[in-house]
């Protein structure tokens, strides 16, 4: 936390004057509602614009959060770069060579390879992002995406 060198009064109603420099840093317009927090160790208290849902959409639905804002999973995919189609289908050929798989009956087909591939792509996507959001992402559960992880490690 920064200190930016701007003092106010509390007046008698309790009521603090946010310095218009701050709202336009902020974002924060007439009216908006603000969220506040306590930090009881500092003894500080912390506020922020308050949102409530996706920044895109304002959907409640599937939130997570995307670079410190709250993002829905369908604005999410909507945002993520589509995969060329050719390059998908060799890449699934070299993935299955690699592996030495006859058939998408062997140990790593079908459903595993496709699921490798994609977390392939959402691991190079969002490099910063953690397990939880990656499998939040692809639809899978967070062990899965740790099991993928180990299987790619192996590969590499």
């Amino acid at each position: 936390m920064k200190s930016i060198g701007i003092v106010r009064q509390v007046d008698e109603l309790g009521r603090i004057v946010i310095p218009i420099e701050l709202r336009r840093v902020m974002g924060m317009n007439e009216g908006d509602p603000v969220e506040f927090f306590i930090d009881d160790q500092a003894n500080r208290l912390m506020f922020r614009k308050y949102q409530s849902g996706c920044l895109f959409c304002d959907s409640m639905e599937s939130i997570s959060y995307f670079r410190g804002r709250q993002v829905c999973s369908s604005c999410l995919r909507d945002m993520a770069p589509q995969p060329d189609v050719d390059s998908m289908a060799v890449l699934e050929s070299e993935t299955a060579l690699e592996s030495g798989e006859q058939s998408e009956k062997g140990k790593m087909g079908g459903k595993g390879a496709n699921a490798l591939r994609r977390l392939a792509e959402v691991m190079q996507t969002y490099p910063n992002a953690t397990q939880g959001e990656w499998a939040s992402q692809l639809g899978i559960s967070q062990g899965y995406v740790s099991q993928l992880i180990r299987k790619l490690d192996k590969k590499a």
